[in-house]
């Protein structure tokens, strides 16, 4: 049996995808996925990605600033990049000022991974250098923003194994995709502990860990278009939520195409269904764009951070369903299963 992928062990490298764009379809209806990237509704249940989008933009005023303290960190060899990115915000501020804030804040050695990978993107395409070497720089970014946190919910990893609900397209028997992966490490759950069907069941990431880790955010940074390894990442977060009773949790996407593009997405279940949300287009050579989405970014992370906590309070609750009704080791897709062996997911309009 051909498996879809093909493992590729490289800290630098990406999983190749195997399937052709009708196997994709195909795949993407058998797990109840919509591939249509849709606007975000103005309805109230979609309010946190709104929110989201609106971090984008509210701009820290220190940044307008030569002298802040900020800026301290950047090299010589940045500047021009940093006074691109300070005059691109002066020309906003006098525009619109409501866009500026002295409560929002970015870290100097966040910003300093926001100019050196807009700075080396540019010089990288010029130069026709590898893409890895891309890779590892957006990654970077991924990286300092999660460490920038106090604490130590948020990870983010490179290619790991994510679980899938299982599927056979063509001669694929299709289990797992690899991606880089943002996840919750959740130490305190005590049923994921305590019982053993759960613990396999609720497992997405193939871990050792004695934790629970909840798929959050998937990133797929290869030059060409990496939405399909990126969807699949979604569904793999999506599926383990509806083991952890928690269907209303937006899994998040970080994609990139026409090379110097990162798009962000969120999927939800609703009506029985996947459904997936733009959250903005954002050039990775223009710092206010890299800037924009680092703030996304950041608000993403908070959000994990929400959730967590939702997981942590549901403890009890999901521990007395699991000695009730056991869950099943496997995934098994939403589109081939009885309603009644999916009862976490929403048939109403949900987003919560």
């Amino acid at each position: 049996m051909s498996s879809a992928f093909s493992q590729i062990t490289s800290a630098t490298s990406e999983p190749t995808l195997c399937f052709t764009l009708a196997e994709f379809h195909q795949w993407a209806a058998m797990v109840g996925l919509d591939t249509n990237i849709k606007p975000i509704p103005e309805t109230e249940a979609h309010q946190k990605l709104r929110d989201l989008i609106n971090l984008s933009n509210q701009f820290p005023i220190q940044l307008t600033i030569e002298n802040s303290p900020e800026f301290q960190f950047i090299p010589a060899t940045l500047k021009p990049i940093a006074d691109r990115l300070r005059s691109a915000l002066l020309d906003v501020k006098r525009s619109n000022p409501t866009h500026f804030s002295d409560t929002v804040k970015v870290e100097p050695h966040i910003l300093y991974a926001i100019i050196s990978a807009c700075e080396h993107a540019q010089s990288l395409i010029d130069t026709g250098s590898s893409e890895a070497t891309k890779r590892i720089l957006l990654n970077n970014l991924l990286i300092q923003l999660c460490q920038t946190r106090d604490d130590l919910i948020l990870n983010y990893e490179l290619e790991r194994e994510l679980k899938l609900p299982e599927t056979q397209v063509g001669d694929f028997a299709v289990t797992e995709i690899i991606a880089d992966v943002m996840y919750l490490h959740i130490p305190d759950f005590r049923t994921y502990g305590a019982d053993e069907a759960l613990r396999h069941a609720a497992s997405a990431i193939h871990s050792n860990s004695d934790n629970l880790q909840v798929v959050h955010c998937v990133a797929g940074l290869k030059q060409t278009d990496s939405s399909h390894q990126c969807m699949m990442g979604i569904i793999s977060g999506l599926y383990q939520r509806i083991v952890l009773d928690a269907p209303g949790h937006y899994i998040f996407g970080i994609f990139r195409f026409n090379e110097v593009f990162l798009q962000i997405v969120a999927g939800i279940w609703q009506d029985n269904k996947v459904h997936l949300y733009d959250l903005g287009q954002y050039s990775i050579i223009d710092p206010v764009q890299l800037l924009r989405f680092s703030l996304v970014a950041r608000g993403i992370q908070d959000l994990g951070k929400l959730y967590a906590q939702e997981l942590l309070d549901s403890d009890e609750r999901l521990h007395a369903q699991v000695m009730n009704n056991p869950p099943s080791r496997t995934w098994v897709p939403v589109c081939m299963d009885e309603p009644s062996q999916h009862p976490g997911v929403p048939n109403a309009h949900q987003g919560e």
